[in-house]
């Protein structure tokens, strides 16, 4: 939005040039797509809003009067708040007056232009002349042509100089950078610095786009038709030119003829004009003599012939010859001159003479003669000098006034001038107050107000508040007069700033209230009275004070009648008040009734006149009726203090706050002090302190708290010794001075006690403190009085967080304990120690020995319990542990028991199973054909198989073996113990398995981990069992799948990288909770009931996984079931099938194969199958018989199959005969039951294999196929 801005006197202009404005601005925003507004403002703002960027651009308001033929001559501007312009002499270039070298004369036109060209002249600090005209285009030439460095004028007239092609510089406003742009165009456009700055090229660029398109031709057409050079048409001359001059010479003459007539009737009217008019009229010939002058040259410059003599107006003492020369040249050369000179005349005042030169042509354009016409202008510029002091006194009023006085238009409300006081008032400049409106200052509301006044009576006043600069309220009586100046009505507004009045006002009416209420509600009696005497004021505290029905009973009374005063001389001082105006105290008593008399004091002041004459006087009455009693009182209490302290069995002294000085002592003597306090008096009683230092503290708590008690330090007696004092001090008047009362007591002895006490106790404590045992005392409510450290470590308590416990309240684990103990301590005899358990600080128990008794006074009271404490919780601990120790010895025995038992119990059946296994497979081998008989077969053998399963089970409990890890199938394992389980589950319990997996190969001891999945089976056979014994429902279900060890990681610390099979059991039994969970691998430990669980279980599984590289964690939630997940390395192998032996086609053996066992259908069976196989077999019952047969036939030999348990040798003790005897020799031992250590030994000892009854024949005959080839 651009803002252009213009003054008001441009509307009203009959040159066109604002139209042309406004026109030509449209289309500049029209091409720069610019929107605008235009208003109006007053000249005088037009500039400083430009500088201050409040507008964009003015308009119209500098403009030529007429295009001259030398356009674009340069000016700039130096701008004043007045509406004034500076013009400086040619070659002067001025950004500010202060820039005008050598300054020496300057001319003015105005009061305003006088006003300010002095305030230059003040500032420079110059004392120059200063000249005046009244010709604007005077002043103008005189700066022009260098005679006079600077004026002062308007706008409009300063450009009146540029118009008449002068060539002196116009100053406008070079304190707006770049303001004015001056186009090739009668036009100019004063912008703002920032609008000059960001768009005066385009306003420039878009005027020259009009220029080319013609558009701005138009509108010089249209609105500056005077500027504008008409076209002219000549081709109808040549047609009308013959009849023209014919018709022009017939009228000429004719004319001529008229003419001669009329010159001649011309000639006389101007002949007697001349001679009629007071206009002094000379024609001088070229030389400058007079020729011819009319009367009223005569009549002023006297009578006389004054042909062929100087004009005088053109000589001294109004001209020197030289400017007379110069002026002569200058109407001699076709100008004409108007001046005004001055000179004294005829010795009258001061002549002033407006002159005019003209030059006279004749026919042939020569000037003959110059014309000088003359007036006498003295009266005028009389006037004028009148009328210029009238304005510098009404400027010097205006200024110097101590009333804020402002002219403002009523029309339009603007301020349009105002001077310092006022601008002060309201806390303005001159200029920014001259910007406002009246109504901004005092309120539309107000001014409306102030019109209707002004329009009745021509004037108006009030008191109004007008708004200060900054924003706060001013109080101003304000008057308002209308009078007309140079035709126009205009207000003058006089302010006053009556805040100070206003404010006065309000304090004297708060004093007057203030007093009001003081007279009123004062606690005092107070009544005034005039100069004679009487009584002319009483407030009700006096009325109340002398028990008056009213106060109108003293109300215009004389002070002699005043009721109930005692007089005593009271007359007389009121007197000597109201002669002497001496303000005076008197002292008197009031007897109200026969039992009541009132002392009082009265206070009598003067009250003054202005002029310093008694007014009055003013009565103040006190009521010291209490402080008489007081004063007895204390007289009384005194006496009596006196007798007290000289009586008080202590020493007793008194000394002043201020100094310190001991100024009372009584004469006790006693202890360790043998001088009394009374021989201090008179000295400081820093003198008594054996630390003065200490005084200082004393006294800051004796201010802090009013009294002190109980306070300790060490007094030094007059011998120099220093003794101990209990001091008890409290603050007292005494002899009208603030003072301490102390009360001395000698605790020299006390404090020598109390020491050898405190190193006893110190002693007994460092005992306690450094004891192992525990050791308290406790109130007989259950209050701890002290602990030492042992016990707060017992229990782990902080030191004053178990003083804080209660002994009968949660400080045994069982209550019962507490009886137990009180009753021990308070029986009389023997003391002797109590096992009880404590509750330690996190809840636990604690194991003790308490050993406790009562302490009691004199008299048998009881004080306190004493009670040693011994923390038996490591010696519990280790007998617990060997306890267990103790079990878990008897049941490993058991079970060993158990183991050998099993063992042999397997032995026995194994061989019984053995027997019937290979009769089976003998009777399949005798069966050929036979379908039925070979299913009986195919029965007996799967009832074998399945014997020697629980054989194996049985046998579990005994094997302790090292471990032998081989590649074994998890798959075979799995479905190995599967099938044997789903035989001794309930048929309740559903047993599955779930392969995820076809690769179960591991590197283990299948025996080991069958055993471990047995445990874990019938762990969860168990749990479900626990949740319906009589009909347990469940699911024990095994699953196997891989896992990746980067997976296994994340939750199993240690796994390394690779392939891991995970063996789950799960079951939905019963399931365990978080503190089970935490102790399920312990050894014995069980939660089964007693009798039915060693608690070895898990904690053999724990082992063997461990043992096997694996590991083992278990999920549970109680009520939902367990889960056991076993993690072993894959070995990624296929070497081991589910059956390695199924599928052995046996070769033809041949050899002599000896056989021992002690179980002849073994021996019978064995030979059968050797022989039918291609064997030479030999039977022998016992291991002695066989010895003898191999000493017999052992060079045919190739073979031992043997037992391992026989009577009379056994088969260890018969292998170690036959290594004597043959060092290689070829041993397959054939057994029910033997231990891990011992198949190792016989391995290492050079036997073959160890095949374990019962075994198949494809075995046993792939164990001899093997054997015999190695």
């Amino acid at each position: 939005m651009l803002t252009a801005v213009y003054p008001p006197y441009v509307i009203q202009d009959s040159t066109g040039f604002s139209g042309f404005d406004v026109d030509l601005l449209k289309l500049v925003c029209q091409l720069n797509n610019w929107t605008y507004e235009i208003r109006t403002v007053p000249f005088p703002t037009l500039l400083p809003l430009l500088a201050a960027d409040s507008a964009d651009l003015a308009i119209g308001a500098i403009y030529y009067t007429r295009e001259r033929e030398k356009e674009g001559t340069p000016f700039s501007a130096y701008y004043h708040e007045t509406g004034l312009v500076a013009i400086s002499r040619p070659g002067v270039e001025l950004s500010t007056y202060r820039d005008l070298p050598d300054f020496r004369v300057a001319v003015k036109t105005g009061a305003t232009g006088e006003g300010f060209i002095r305030a230059i002249i003040r500032d420079r600090g110059l004392n120059i002349p200063l000249l005046s005209h009244s010709s604007t285009d005077t002043c103008l030439k005189w700066v022009s042509e260098g005679k006079a460095d600077l004026t002062l004028n308007d706008v409009q007239n300063s450009l009146y100089l540029i118009s008449n092609n002068y060539t002196g510089k116009l100053l406008v406003n070079t304190g707006i950078a770049s303001s004015g742009i001056l186009l090739r165009y009668p036009l100019g456009f004063p912008m703002s610095p920032s609008f000059a700055a960001e768009h005066g090229e385009a306003l420039n660029s878009a005027i020259d786009q009009l220029d080319e398109s013609g558009l701005l031709e138009s509108i010089r057409k249209r609105w500056l038709p005077a500027i504008q050079p008409a076209g002219v048409s000549y081709w109808w001359l040549l047609v009308w030119l013959p009849v023209v001059i014919l018709i022009i010479w017939a009228v000429f003459v004719y004319v001529q003829r008229r003419t001669t007539a009329r010159l001649r009737r011309e000639s006389a009217k101007l002949s007697a004009a001349v001679d009629q008019t007071t206009i002094q009229i000379l024609i001088l010939r070229r030389t400058g003599e007079i020729e011819l002058s009319n009367p009223a040259f005569r009549s002023a410059a006297g009578p006389g012939d004054w042909t062929g003599k100087v004009c005088p107006y053109l000589t001294g003492p109004f001209m020197d010859p030289d400017t007379r020369e110069r002026l002569l040249n200058r109407a001699l050369n076709g100008e004409v001159i108007r001046q005004t000179v001055s000179a004294s005349y005829r010795e009258k005042a001061s002549v002033h003479i407006e002159v005019q030169l003209s030059p006279v042509r004749s026919n042939g354009d020569d000037i003959t003669h110059v014309v000088v016409f003359a007036r006498d202008i003295t009266g005028i510029v009389q006037t004028e000098d009148a009328l210029r002091q009238a304005e510098e006194r009404y400027r010097h009023f205006l200024k110097q006034s101590a009333d804020g006085i402002l002219i403002v238009n009523p029309s339009s409300g603007l301020i349009e001038e105002a001077n310092r006081t006022a601008a002060q008032i309201l806390g303005y400049t001159d200029t920014e107050l001259m910007m406002l409106k009246l109504d901004q200052l005092i309120g539309s509301d107000r001014i409306a107000q102030l019109n209707r006044q002004v329009n009745e009576t021509g004037k108006a006043w009030g008191e109004y508040d007008l708004v200060h600069h900054i924003g706060y309220p001013v109080h101003c009586d304000v008057r308002v007069t209308s009078v007309e100046l140079q035709t126009q009505t205009v207000w003058v507004v006089t302010l006053r700033d009556i805040s100070e009045r206003k404010s006065v006002e309000e304090a004297l009416r708060s004093s007057e209230s203030l007093y009001r209420t003081l007279f009123g509600q004062s606690p005092l009696g107070i009544f005034s009275t005039d100069s004679r005497g009487m009584i002319t004021n009483v407030n009700p505290r006096l009325v109340e004070l002398l028990r008056l029905a009213d106060p109108s009973v003293l109300l215009g009374k004389w002070i002699s009648d005043i009721p109930y005063i005692t007089r005593n001389g009271l007359d007389e001082r009121y007197n000597e008040v109201l002669t002497q105006l001496k303000p005076v105290v008197a002292a008197t008593t009031s007897r109200l009734t026969e039992s009541t008399i009132l002392n009082l004091r009265i206070r009598i002041s003067p009250l003054m006149n202005p002029d310093g004459s008694c007014a009055g006087s003013l009565s103040v009455i006190e009521d010291e009726t209490d402080n008489h009693r007081t004063i007895r009182a204390l007289s009384l209490s005194e006496e009596r203090f006196r007798t007290l302290v000289e009586s008080i069995p202590a020493p007793v002294m008194i000394s002043r706050m201020t100094d310190g000085m001991i100024i009372y002592g009584n004469d006790y003597t006693g202890g360790a002090i043998d001088t009394p306090v009374s021989a201090f008096v008179g000295q400081p009683i820093t003198a008594f302190y054996a630390n003065p230092s200490e005084r200082s503290a004393l006294i800051a708590m004796l201010q802090e708290k009013g009294k002190l008690d109980g306070y300790e330090f060490r007094a030094r007696m007059p011998d120099g010794r220093e003794v101990d004092i209990l001091l008890s001090v409290s603050m007292i008047r005494f002899d009208d001075s603030s003072c301490f009362l102390s009360i001395l007591t000698d605790i020299t002895g006390r404090k020598q006690a109390e020491l050898k006490l405190k190193t006893s106790e110190e002693q007994y404590r460092s005992i306690v403190e450094n004891m192992s045992e525990g050791i308290f005392q406790v109130s007989e409510k259950g209050q701890f009085l002290s602990v030492n450290g042992a016990m707060c470590s017992i229990l782990g308590y902080q030191r004053q967080d178990l003083l804080a416990l209660n002994y009968s309240t949660g400080f045994f684990y069982h209550s019962r304990d507490l009886i137990t103990v009180m009753r021990h301590a308070t029986t009389p005899g023997e003391r002797r120690f109590v096992e009880v358990e404590l509750r330690h600080q996190n809840g636990s128990p604690v194991a003790v020995q308490l050993k406790p008794r009562a302490i009691r006074d004199e008299s048998g009271r009881l004080l306190y319990y004493e009670v040693l404490v011994i923390d038996v919780s490591d010696l519990k601990a280790s007998e617990n542990e060997k306890r267990k120790l103790e079990e878990q010895l008897i049941q490993s025995q058991r079970l060993e028991s158990l183991g050998t038992l099993a063992g042999g119990i397997a032995h026995d059946f194994n061989n019984v199973l053995s027997m019937i296994l290979m009769a089976s497979e003998s009777m399949k081998i005798l069966a050929g054909d036979d379908e039925k008989l070979n299913r009986y077969a195919d029965i007996v053998a799967s009832s074998a198989e399945r014997g020697a399963a629980i054989a194996r089970q049985l046998l579990l409990f005994a094997r302790d073996e090292t471990i032998d890890l081989q590649p074994v199938n998890l798959l075979y394992i799995i479905r190995e113990v599967t099938e044997l389980l789903s035989h001794s589950f309930p048929k309740s319990i559903r047993l599955t398995a779930d392969f995820g997996t076809r690769s179960g190969i591991i590197l283990g001891n299948a025996g080991q981990i069958q055993q471990v999945l047995m445990n874990l089976c019938i762990n969860s056979r168990d749990a479900i069992q626990q949740v319906n014994e009589e009909n347990p429902q469940g699911v024990v279900s095994i699953h196997l799948n891989e896992r990746n060890g980067e997976e296994l990681a994340a939750f199993l610390p240690g796994v390394v990288t690779g392939t891991w099979l995970e063996l789950e059991i799960r079951d939905n039994g019963s399931g365990m909770d978080s503190v089970t969970l935490q102790r399920i691998f312990e050894p014995f430990f069980t939660t089964k009931s007693r009798g039915k669980g060693t608690g070895l279980g898990l904690s053999i599984v724990h082992g063997i996984i461990r043992a096997h590289q694996g590991h083992i964690r278990v999920e549970s939630v109680p009520g939902s079931g367990t889960s056991f997940f076993v993690y072993l390395p894959n070995l990624k192998t296929r070497e081991l099938m589910d059956n390695p032996s199924a599928g052995f086609d046996h070769p033809d053996l041949k050899g002599t194969v000896l056989v021992v066992d002690d179980e002849e259908l073994i021996r019978e069976t064995l030979h059968e199958i050797l022989r039918s196989t291609g064997f030479q077999v030999l039977l022998a019952p016992n291991g002695m018989e066989a010895l003898e047969l191999y000493r017999e036939k052992g060079s045919q030999i190739d073979l031992v199959i043997t037992d391992m348990g026989m009577p009379q040798m056994n088969g260890g003790e018969l292998f170690k005969r036959l290594k004597e005897l043959k060092p290689d020799i070829r041993v397959i031992f054939c057994t029910g039951y033997m231990e891990q250590a011992s198949k190792s030994d016989l391995l290492k000892r050079g036997a073959c294999d160890v095949i374990y009854k019962p075994f198949k024949v494809q075995e046993l005959l792939a164990s001899i196929s093997t054997v015999l080839k190695s």
